[in-house]
């Protein structure tokens, strides 16, 4: 009878352990993905500052060339000077559409892993409850095996 008591003592706190592992891994992944979030919002502000600080040196390079070009007595508005000035512009332009790109795809990734982390936190939690449930049924077979059965019946035949 004691043996009978400790198989399903044991498996009742292995039981209770497999549930609460499963419900702190999805804790633990609710809570990478809610970081994960804040980091893809966080590449986007990075990316859009990054974009705005491009396009503000891009801009003070124009008006350099600008000002040299009136300086030397370059008409601004024809020419090599304007020419340069729109190659200057459009570079600049580009290079701010990378970074915000660049942010976006961060902010991508960062979004994928929230998604997976909340996965693997389900996944886990759910393996938590089948773990439980495989760990009472297997001390329910031993239960069996070790006479737990015989014991439980002749418990009965003296209370009744």
């Amino acid at each position: 009878m004691a043996t009978a008591v400790l198989l399903v003592a044991s498996a009742a706190l292995t039981a209770y352990s497999s549930v609460k592992q499963g419900q702190a891994a999805d804790q633990a992944a609710k809570h990478n993905a809610k970081i994960s979030h804040q980091n893809a919002a966080i590449a986007k502000k990075q990316a859009a500052r990054e974009a705005r600080q491009i396009r503000k040196s891009n801009y003070s390079r124009e008006a350099s060339l600008l000002a040299k070009g009136g300086a030397s007595g370059t008409k601004v508005n024809t020419g090599s000077l304007l020419d340069v000035l729109a190659s200057t512009h459009s570079e600049g332009e580009i290079e701010a559409n990378e970074a915000t790109y660049q942010g976006e795809l961060d902010a991508r990734a960062y979004r994928n892993n929230a998604s997976l982390e909340l996965f693997k936190g389900k996944s886990a939690k759910q393996a938590g409850y089948i773990n439980a449930g495989a760990s009472l049924a297997g001390s329910a077979a031993g239960f069996n095996s070790a006479g737990g059965t015989a014991s439980y019946n002749s418990f009965l035949k003296r209370t009744g």
